[in-house]
C-alpha cells in the first residue's frame, strides 16, 4: 500500500489519474441509457471535443466526414518536472499547430471555444446541464453543417455546484487560462453576479445566463447579453395572461 501522503508523485501516476479522470468526464457527457453502449463513448468524445480535466484542457478531438481520426490533440499543456525532485507543473499552452493535425488534415478546421460554469452537480443539477446540453445540441447543428465559415464550435462546462466562489474561480479559469471566445449558460442570479465583474475585467461576454434578475440589465453592460425575458417581464405577462 502507498503512503499517500509521503510518496513522491512521478509522471505515469499523474498521466494514469489523467486519463482515469478523462474517462469520468466523457461518461458524464452521455445519457443514462447510452453509457453502455461503447460507440455513443467515442461518439461522445469526438460531439463534445475539448475537456477540461482537473482545470487541465484535452483536445480538440475532431473525425472527418468519413469516421477516421481527423485530429486528436490530447492535453494541451506541456507537462515539466524538475531535476532535482521530480517537481511536477505545466506549463502554459503555446501556440503551435497540434502534431496530430498535422498537414496531412490541414483542411480540419479551427475552433470556436466557449466556456459555461453552471450547478452539473448538487440539487439544481438539472439547470445547469439541462442548459449545457442544449447548448451541445444546439452547437452539434451547427457543426454537422459544417460549422461557422470553417470554424467549429466548442463548450467547455465546469461545475460550480451553485455557488458564487466556485463560479467565480471557473470564470477566471475560463477567460484567463482558457482563454475562451465567450461565456455561455450560466445558471442563477447570484452565481452570475459573481462572474460578471470577472467577464468584463478580461472583454469576455457572459450570453444566455439563465436569470432574470436586474443586475444584468440595468446598468446595460456590454458584456451581459441576455436571451430571457426579465423577471418583471415575466410577471408583466402573466398579470395580463390572468
Amino acid at each position: 500500500m502507498v503512503n499517500r501522503s509521503t510518496a513522491t508523485p512521478e509522471f505515469a501516476s499523474l498521466e494514469g489519474y489523467v486519463v482515469g479522470r478523462f474517462i469520468s468526464s466523457v461518461l458524464k457527457r452521455m445519457a443514462a441509457t447510452e453509457v453502455r453502449n461503447a460507440s455513443k463513448f467515442v461518439e461522445a468524445i469526438y460531439t463534445t471535443s475539448i475537456f477540461v480535466v482537473e482545470g487541465v484542457a484535452l483536445g480538440p478531438f475532431l473525425a472527418n466526414s468519413s469516421g477516421q481520426r481527423g485530429c486528436n490533440q490530447g492535453l494541451k499543456t506541456v507537462w515539466m518536472s524538475g531535476s532535482q525532485n521530480l517537481s511536477v507543473g505545466g506549463m502554459p499552452e503555446f501556440d503551435f499547430p497540434p502534431f496530430s493535425c498535422s498537414s496531412a488534415t490541414s483542411s480540419i478546421p479551427s475552433f470556436l471555444t466557449f466556456g459555461q460554469s453552471a450547478a452539473l452537480s448538487g440539487s439544481s443539477a438539472a439547470f445547469g446541464s439541462g442548459m449545457r446540453d442544449g447548448i451541445l445540441a444546439a452547437f452539434g447543428v451547427a457543426n454537422r453543417q459544417g460549422g461557422v465559415d470553417g470554424h467549429k464550435l466548442a463548450l467547455v462546462s465546469l461545475d460550480d455546484g451553485y455557488t458564487p466562489l466556485n463560479c467565480s474561480m471557473n470564470t477566471l479559469t475560463l477567460v484567463k487560462d482558457l482563454k475562451v471566445y465567450g461565456l455561455l449558460g450560466y445558471f442563477g442570479s447570484g452565481t452570475t453576479q459573481a462572474a460578471l465583474p470577472i467577464a468584463a475585467n478580461f472583454s469576455v461576454p457572459i450570453i444566455g445566463a439563465y436569470t432574470g434578475a436586474d443586475f444584468i440589465r440595468s446598468p446595460i453592460t456590454r458584456f451581459g447579453v441576455n436571451v430571457r425575458a426579465s423577471y418583471g417581464d415575466e410577471i408583466n405577462a402573466l398579470v395580463f395572461l390572468s
